[in-house]
Order: structure tokens, then C-alpha cells, then sequence
């Protein structure tokens, strides 16, 4: 499921399909974050071309099981290339939490140039709901 969602990403963004985008991500973000439907707009004008290829760079895993219920996240990190430009895409993506359902689907995506990652460096537990994008 975190490929094909990563394949959806990548799609959507190509496509500047913004309904598309906004539905991958959980029922909490999309209640919570004001500024998601703003924020896809401007990821959509930072990544301006076709995305000619892409390639996984890293997927970790974190899960939890107690008392019959579970959760999973990934947390996925892809290059892709528009007009010769690379890009990072880092994200967290739930598939399931039957914990709190209202979390399953993503939550954050993170987009940079690959030339300013050490700018923008952070951690996994670091990205916070939503989209960024740098200004």
C-alpha cells in the first residue's frame, strides 16, 4: 500500500490534481489543517513541469500491536526529476490504526529541492501535518 500511495503522490502531483491529493490524506489532517487546500496549491507551483522519473531513496517502518488492536506507518523518502531539477519528497503515511482511525492515510509530505536538503534537514518525528513547501 505505501508504494502504490507513493505511486499517487507522484501521479497526483504531476497531473496538479489537487482533489486527488487532498483525499490521500487521513480525516485529521483534512478536519485540522486550514491551509491544506492553500498549501497543495503552492507545492503544485513549487513542482511546475512533469515529473520525468522517480525512485524510492528510503521507507522505514514503525508498528504497534496491543490488545487486538494495530497501527502502521511508513515513513518514505523518494527523488523525483522535473525540467532536470531533483526533487525530495519525504512522507508519513498510515495504512492502518485501528487505535484511531480518523489517522489512517497520510499525514505530512515534505517537498525540497535536493540541492537545499541540509537547509531543510529534519527528522521523521519532525514533520508536522500537512505539506511544506519552502517559500
Amino acid at each position: 500500500m505505501n508504494l502504490e500511495t507513493a505511486s499517487k503522490i507522484i501521479q497526483f502531483i504531476s497531473e496538479k490534481n489537487a482533489d486527488g491529493l487532498r483525499k490521500l490524506f487521513s480525516e485529521e489532517v483534512i478536519s485540522n489543517d486550514r491551509y491544506l487546500e492553500k498549501d497543495i496549491q503552492k507545492l503544485f507551483s513549487f513542482c511546475d513541469g512533469k515529473i520525468s522519473s522517480y525512485e524510492k531513496i528510503a521507507i522505514g517502518q514503525e508498528s504497534n500491536i496491543d490488545g487486538g488492536k494495530n497501527s502502521t506507518e511508513y515513513n518514505t523518502k523518494y527523488r523525483f526529476i522535473i525540467n532536470e531539477t531533483s526533487y525530495l519528497l519525504c512522507y508519513k503515511y498510515t495504512p492502518k490504526n485501528s487505535y484511531e482511525i480518523q489517522k489512517e492515510g497520510l499525514s505530512s509530505i515534505k517537498i525540497i529541492k535536493e540541492t537545499d536538503e541540509d537547509k531543510y534537514f529534519c527528522y521523521w518525528n519532525e514533520l508536522k501535518p500537512g505539506i511544506f513547501v519552502p517559500e
